[in-house]
């Protein structure tokens, strides 16, 4: 077993020992062999999921196949660049797997980078094909290699080939280039070969203990190198990964709700993010779900204060790991993990710990020679997570990757980060040797911002640093020296380099200054930079209310500027994502109020957002309404949730809608960190109408939902029709009526008639609960737990409806973390309509799909899904591409689109005809 090569001041090398390390992976086998294995191992299991759909292991590996088999006719061989611009989606999973197959390496182009900075790295990195979707496509004229849209081709690849390739990837073959900051002013490609990759992944599955029935959220960037341990150490186990939805970063309530909601066991965050969900844990009293077992993090230095707050809220019940690792080395290059080496916070700074199986790290001083342990020293190291190099950069390569003084056959990468070994052979991170820096995990090197500015017209030299601000967020300033007579102001600045660099690199602060200061040997010393001073130009427009007063107060806490005004702009002051998700735990801790994710970006400023809050009472908990698109035309569409609360589902349908016209999700409501519970789903749906009517309060409304969604809608439309309004639009999406005639109906399997018994004699009675829940623990064999666990779980929302509905709080800790989809379909089981619908229903139903996306038209008898008697009119039924829940993907919901524009405007327009048939679109 390889260990880690540690200094004496003999020169001599010392073993550090494992501490229930992983075994040495063997790397010299491809990721595609070791992931066909698994699929051949767990074909049922689900590999990768996402909001509206999902790929079993057995899918997932005959997509990639045939992928691969049409990449290989485009002339993909080994070692050739395919350029991957796609969301975050399925099909983005196939196409890495697919090219890997193929035997080329994918590089990723993250949707959020501005275009310029995605135009050079297809420029420079020469790829000759790119794989994207068509509306993507249009805006890559420049391109010259060729464009594959998988959707175009889909019929094409469908009839290649689902068996494994014959021939597979050699170790020294390249898997993947990601792109990270550069200190020549450009972006640098990183060249990373199967042997790093296959070694990493395995290390990694060992080490987390990845299983089947694992939930591993795919958190990470799409271009940052966090995705491929999210992803392949995942694929080698037979764990599931789970994609977030793009706004899931900009709330910890939100965050935690859906760890929740999909079961999710291991989370791998950037330590930045990691930080925020501890501080906000605290302030909000929330915990982890119980599902959730282990949390990696990642990227920067792990703040101590952080560490301790980490101990005193989760304890040993949730497993964590500190890793540390340059994209030149595989992305993780060592862990620590506290479970088996104890550090104490109040004393000592956390680790980065021990280096991985076939990774070797050396302390070594600006002589190449080896420290002491205890001793400070720049960290170099080598072994089989070695990157290549860096693309069409040869003196770069070698300028970073050097031979090893100890084993010149051998090449070492310097990091340039400083360390120093402890007692116990864990290295202990200490700082930077030269000006690279890491935000929110980010790697940045000033220089490349720097020479973004200079190229600025006006710009005659600009220089990059960071400072702390008071609320302890590092910010990136920039100095910047105008050109003889011009005129520079901070906004065109900011806009300037907003449109070519990402928005993490883009700096927050802008100082203009006549000249920099230089030290004795004529370079700028950046020590003399001072942090910048207030803006004094800003006027400061005092508060008119205690609740603008508030808001002031929070912003100066967290953002660390004074002093602030209500017309100032959160982003402007130095505002990002990770304190878009302070300020929400901020604003429910300190007042109360829960506010839509999208809150700050359509009210920026104080007043703005006092002016939004009041329109949501804060004893009400969690608000209702959540923007999905801005718009002015009247009246907006409101979209009812999913039965998992979820409106995250409808964000590709509102991104689709043409014009003007705004569109709002009702999502579930939150009451001290879990579901509202309502005595029925007449009651849901009378919260939900008050929602609506606060933000329309007259007709004609335009309402709609998918499955559980539809019956909510049906229910706010029937309620708003009592109270004499108008209902231009009711439109359900894969919506059973309650009491449509099921085609079959599943039956359990085994017998519970022990448990049954027990809530017989009590039905619905904690104590009764209680005994059930000791039965199962005792009694019950494991292959049974998972359907008694959700029999429970209807168990305990039966109690809550009929004993907490609407009343006492706190809820007792044996009724937490119940769904918000066992208390749904609680409350429909007893859901009788008062009346028929006046007017007519749009029903879109789906066409094709397997699994939990098989459309409903499949499981009911009836062909309009049993809503013909709950309506005075017709029912219009529409048929679209796509399963139950896929046809809002992005592939597929233009159609949805369509259909719902036509029916608004017929039902907003007295004097149009109905449709007196229904229609099929294909």
């Amino acid at each position: 077993m390889k260990r880690s090569r540690q200094s004496h001041s003999d020169d001599s090398p010392s073993q550090a020992p494992w501490l229930n390390h992983p075994a040495s992976p063997a790397y010299d086998i491809a990721i595609t062999r070791l992931f066909e294995a698994q699929a051949s191992r767990t074909p049922r299991e689900i590999a990768v999921s996402s909001l509206d759909s999902a790929l079993t292991y057995q899918q997932l590996n005959e997509r990639a196949n045939q992928i691969a088999r049409y990449l290989r006719l485009n002339g993909v061989r080994e070692n050739t660049l395919v350029a991957i611009y796609l969301p975050r989606s399925l099909d983005l999973i196939v196409a890495f797997l697919g090219t890997l197959k193929a035997g080329g390496a994918y590089i990723p182009l993250d949707p959020d980078y501005p275009a310029e900075r995605r135009i050079f790295m297809l420029d420079h990195s020469q790829a000759p094909l790119l794989i994207t979707q068509p509306d993507w496509a249009r805006s890559l004229d420049h391109y010259p290699g060729q464009i594959l849209c998988l959707e175009q081709a889909a019929e094409t690849i469908a009839q290649y080939s689902t068996a494994n390739l014959e021939q597979a990837p050699a170790p020294d073959h390249l898997a993947y280039m990601i792109y990270t900051s550069g200190s020549t002013g450009q972006p640098k490609g990183v060249l990373i070969p199967h042997r790093g990759l296959s070694n990493h992944a395995q290390a990694m599955a060992q080490l987390f203990a990845l299983a089947p029935g694992d939930r591993v959220l795919q958190f990470a960037s799409l271009s940052f190198d966090i995705i491929v341990e999210e992803l392949y150490p995942s694929f080698l186990s037979g764990a599931t990964v789970v994609l977030r939805p793009e706004t899931l970063i900009y709330s910890i309530q939100v965050f935690l709700d859906y760890l929740d909601q999909h079961q999710i066991t291991v989370l791998n965050l950037p330590t930045a993010f990691w930080h925020e969900l501890v501080y906000s844990m605290d302030r909000l009293q929330r915990s982890l779900p119980r599902r959730t077992r282990l949390v990696v993090v990642g990227g920067e230095k792990a703040r101590r204060s952080a560490y301790r707050r980490w101990q005193s809220l989760v304890g040993s019940s949730v497993r964590w790991i500190n890793t540390y690792g340059p994209t030149e080395t595989t992305v993780s290059a060592t862990y620590f993990d506290p479970s088996t080496t104890k550090v104490d916070p109040e004393t000592e700074e956390i680790p980065i710990g021990l280096p991985l199986p076939n990774v070797e790290t050396f302390v070594l001083d600006e002589n190449l020679q080896p420290v002491p342990p205890g001793q400070v020293g720049e960290l170099h190291i080598g072994g089989a997570g070695l990157a290549v190099g860096y693309h069409r950069l040869p003196s770069r390569t070698a300028e970073r990757f050097i031979p090893n003084p100890l084993s010149p056959q051998q090449l070492l990468y310097k990091t340039g980060d400083l360390v120093r070994q402890r007692s116990d052979g864990h290295l202990e991170y200490v700082g930077r040797q030269d000006f690279r820096v890491k935000i929110r995990g980010f790697r940045i090197e000033p220089a490349e911002i720097e020479t973004c500015l200079e190229r600025h017209p006006d710009v005659s030299q600009a220089v990059v640093t960071v400072h702390q601000d008071a609320a302890e967020n590092s910010r990136l300033v920039a100095y910047v020296v105008p050109q003889p007579r011009a005129q520079l102001d901070p906004e065109g600045l900011r806009d300037f380099s907003a449109a070519t660099l990402p928005d993490y690199m883009v700096p927050r602060s802008f100082v203009l200054m006549t000249d920099l200061p230089l030290n004795a040997n004529g370079k700028v010393d950046r020590h003399r930079l001072s942090a910048p001073a207030p803006d004094r130009q800003r006027t400061i427009t005092p508060p008119d209310n205690d609740l603008e007063t508030q808001l002031i107060s929070i912003w100066q806490r967290i953002l660390g500027v004074h002093p602030i005004g209500v017309t100032d702009n959160f982003f402007e002051l130095g505002g990002h994502s990770l304190l878009v998700a302070r300020f929400f735990s901020e604003l429910e801790a300190s007042l109360g109020h829960s506010a839509p994710l999208t809150l700050l970006l359509e009210a920026p400023t104080i007043r703005e957002l006092a002016t939004r809050l009041t329109r949501t009472s804060p004893s009400q908990g969690q608000a209702l309404v959540v923007p999905l698109r801005g718009g002015q035309t009247h009246p907006p569409l409101f979209l009812l949730h999913d039965a998992d609360g979820d409106t995250s589902l409808y964000l590709n349908l509102a991104a689709q809608m043409r014009g003007d016209r705004a569109v709002y999700g009702l999502q579930a409501r939150q009451v001290q960190g879990q579901p509202e519970v309502y005595s029925s789903l007449t009651a849901m749906a009378a919260d939900y109408c008050q929602a609506i009517q606060a933000i329309q309060p007259h007709g004609p409304y335009l309402l709609g939902g998918l499955c559980a969604g539809g019956v909510l809608a049906f229910e706010v439309a029937l309620q708003l029709q009592a109270q004499g309004k108008s209902v231009a639009l009711l439109a359900l999406m894969e919506s059973p009526d309650v009491q449509a005639v099921a085609i079959a109906s599943p039956e359990n399997s085994v017998p519970f008639a022990k448990i049954k018994a027990i809530f017989a004699a009590s039905p619905s009675r904690l104590k009764g609960f209680q005994q059930a829940m000791r039965f199962i623990v005792m009694r019950t064999q494991s292959r049974f737990k998972a359907q008694l666990a959700t029999w429970l779980e209807q168990g305990k929302a039966q109690i809550l409806i009929t004993y907490w509905a609407n009343g006492p709080r706190p809820i007792p800790g044996i009724l937490h973390n119940v769904s918000v989809r066992t208390l749904y379909l609680q409350a429909e089981k007893t859901y009788q309509p008062s009346t028929r619908f006046q007017g007519s229903i749009l029903l879109i139903k789906a066409s094709q799909g397997t699994g939990f996306d098989q459309p409903y038209g499949e499981l009911y008898a009836e062909a309009d899904l049993g809503w013909g008697k709950r309506t005075t009119g017709e029912i219009q039924i529409f048929t679209v591409a796509g399963g139950h829940t896929s046809m809002l993907s992005t592939k597929n919901v233009s159609q949805i689109a369509q259909i719902l524009e036509q029916r608004i405007d017929q039902g907003l327009s007295p004097s149009t005809p109905a449709t007196p048939a229904p229609s099929v679109i294909s």
